[in-house]
């Protein structure tokens, strides 16, 4: 059964049945859907992985401490950014705060974190939520309103409610200047509370540019900020030692830094299993064989197990069965497909 509606519907034929025995019933004869159910975001076998998650966010809300730092690593594909967002999807339930950026290869790296604040006050101003008004009060007793950041994060001033910015001062020497980070740390303390602790999500960190890493540092050795916590996402195997965010890193936690490492690998045989049998809406004894052949196909990486599916629905090997009405396989001719890169 796919839902309990389903469930319903046939229990509801017997019992009809039982009051009409000499009429003919038939039951599944609702619909079954015959499109796999292979969306992104798929989250399988990462229970441990959750888990020390929660433990990094339950330690930013409840301990008053200098800000922490969480790095979440793993293959492209892995699902490290599907962790992340699961998690915080918790965190924010819990009335955490939450400001994402994310890195591109070919982007200009440096306006990044401006437009990871600036998306973040535009929430804010669209709330119109008086909760916050404790921390627009902050944020002007902390960076006034002769500030650098209003250029590079324009929405905070509207934030803050100042009709003009006809007399504030323009940013010199570029979004991220010296100014620009100093201020920008004073705008974290301002924003983090005890009623509203604040978690910076920094995704694919291997493109990162150094000035970012470098107000990353200043972040996490600033005293003056609590309930707050950094957390990023990176490509292991874009990393080396040698890369200028593992030369951070070491900085940061030769200062004392606590860091949380998670390293998010390829999921186990039997949660390859579970993802496919709820795909195909099918019990998991039934799609173990079939399973067993993407897990070696797919390496246990989530992103590429659903690209595997796809391509054998697109090839034929994988189809549903109008006669039988549930998905069917070829499993010789997938043994023997080939996976593209």
């Amino acid at each position: 059964y796919i839902s309990p509606r389903d469930v319903y519907s046939d229990l509801k034929t017997f019992v009809e049945k039982l009051n009409n025995p000499n009429q003919q019933y038939k039951v599944y004869e609702f619909p079954v859907p015959n499109n796999a159910q292979l969306a992104s975001g798929l989250f399988y076998g990462r229970q441990v992985h959750m888990s020390m998650m929660n433990h990094f966010f339950n330690t930013v809300v409840h301990v008053k401490l200098s800000p922490l730092m969480a790095m979440v690593s793993g293959c492209p594909g892995a699902g490290k950014s599907t962790l992340v967002h699961q998690s915080l999807h918790h965190f924010r339930n819990r009335c955490g705060l939450t400001i994402e950026g994310k890195f591109h290869k070919f982007s200009q790296q440096d306006s990044v974190l401006a437009y990871a604040f600036d998306s973040f006050f535009a929430k804010l101003t669209e709330s119109s939520n008086s909760v916050f008004d404790s921390m627009r009060h902050r944020i002007k007793d902390s960076i006034g309103l002769d500030s650098a950041l209003f250029e590079a994060i324009p929405n905070l001033l509207m934030f803050l409610q100042q009709g003009s910015t006809k007399d504030i001062t323009p940013i010199f020497g570029g979004i991220m200047s010296n100014r620009f980070e100093h201020k920008l740390c004073r705008l974290i303390n301002a924003i983090s509370s005890d009623e509203h602790p604040l978690i910076l999500f920094l995704d694919d960190l291997q493109w990162a540019d150094q000035t970012t890493l470098d107000l990353l540092w200043m972040l996490m050795l600033d005293p003056s900020i609590t309930h707050f916590g950094l957390l990023g996402c990176y490509r292991d195997n874009e990393v080396d030692d040698s890369h200028p965010l593992m030369d951070k890193l070491r900085v940061i936690q030769g200062r004392g830094v606590n860091l949380t490492t998670i390293h998010v690998g390829p999921i186990e045989r039997e949660s390859v299993n579970d993802l496919v049998s709820d795909a195909l809406c099918l019990p998991p004894r039934l799609t173990r064989p079939l399973s067993s052949v993407v897990y070696q196909k797919a390496g246990g990486v989530i992103l590429f197990v659903v690209r595997f599916l796809k391509s054998l629905k697109e090839d034929g090997l994988l189809y549903f069965s109008m006669t039988s009405r549930r998905w069917m396989w070829d499993l010789v001719e997938i043994k023997s497909k080939r996976v593209s890169d």
